[in-house]
């Protein structure tokens, strides 16, 4: 039972971890993402804020690819504007970005080669052949497997998410003023540590099914716990009569007993104490790359498990002692 906050706690650790992987390689101080329809909106935003000095800005649209119908492989659409000023801090492996036009898009390490052509259906499952012109390294933070530029595939794909790198003087109030004049927009702007706050809330939220079952195996370790109890009093209860034959107390007897399951209870809470040690360890090295992370799991969800163990396990020991000797 007392597995369940340390475990949940570390599956929330290796995520933040996971993030921080990924996100302490973007290079700009602000990270937009939200509905690629509002994309006119920000980029006439970014045009005319005196305090951004570069910005990159990429659609997204899912395709099917080649003869698989059953994965949507995401391009990421952007002008030759925003490329060129690189605030992603792409790298290019091979080929030019130079080359990219119409039916020519960049890979994105994905084992492509250069000259080879991919066939694209979109939404009007009309296909069209595209020429591999440039291969890229992964962007920090998008995950598209190619690049292309805007209005250059002739085709519509399913949308998805736009992502922006924005690097400005004064970030926290770039943040501030776009975030407060388009409160009905859904395209977000974030610092950098509010990004990665963001990006851990939202792969979390893919683990709901993750915890139900989690929490379902806790109310079953309740139930198990309670039943481990009482055979636990039952298996003493020679030892008890043994105990009262040679003038122990009854009540003497029932404390022994209820001492013994709540021991029991310790040592498994220790246990896990020791599980929230080297988690708390992991997140201070995090933190020491310039990274701070908040508390993934609460200590008082833990604390709080601890004490109804013990007054569970008490209860039940001490109850049952107390009838089985009259």
């Amino acid at each position: 039972m007392l597995v369940v906050c340390p475990f949940l706690t570390l599956m929330d650790t290796a995520t933040a971890e996971s993030v921080s992987t990924q996100m302490s390689a973007i290079p700009s101080s602000i990270i937009a993402r939200g509905d690629s329809a509002y994309e006119p909106a920000l980029s006439t935003y970014l045009q005319h804020e005196s305090t951004i000095s570069s910005s990159t800005v990429f659609t997204t649209q899912g395709f099917a690819v080649d003869d698989d119908d059953t994965t949507l492989y995401s391009i990421a659409f952007a002008d030759r504007r925003s490329l060129t000023a690189n605030a992603c801090g792409m790298t290019t492996l091979e080929g030019d970005l130079a080359d990219l036009g119409e039916n020519k898009v960049a890979a994105v390490g994905n084992g492509k080669h250069l000259g080879d052509t991919i066939t694209i259906r979109g939404i009007d499952s009309t296909p069209h052949t595209a020429t591999i012109v440039a291969i890229v390294d992964d962007i920090p933070g998008l995950s598209p497997s190619y690049l292309a530029l805007k209005g250059s595939l002739h085709s519509q794909g399913k949308a998805q998410p736009l992502m922006a790198y924005i690097n400005a003087t004064h970030s926290r109030d770039v943040v501030d003023t776009w975030n407060a004049t388009h409160a009905d927009n859904t395209i977000k702007l974030y610092t950098k540590q509010g990004f990665i706050d963001y990006f851990i809330e939202y792969r979390n939220e893919g683990r709901s099914g993750t915890l139900l079952l989690i929490g379902g195996a806790a109310l079953l370790a309740v139930l198990f716990l309670v039943q481990a109890a009482d055979t636990a009093a039952r298996e003493h209860l020679e030892q008890d009569r043994m105990l009262k034959t040679i003038c122990a107390t009854p009540q003497g007897i029932v404390d022994m007993s209820a001492l013994e399951g709540v021991i029991d209870v310790i040592a498994a809470a220790i246990l896990s104490a020791v599980v929230y040690a080297v988690i708390w360890c992991s997140l201070i090295v995090i933190s020491s790359s310039g990274m701070s992370f908040r508390p993934p799991i609460s200590a008082k969800a833990f604390i709080v498990l601890t004490l109804v163990c013990l007054l569970t396990t008490g209860i039940v020991c001490g109850a049952r002692t107390r009838k089985e000797l009259g």
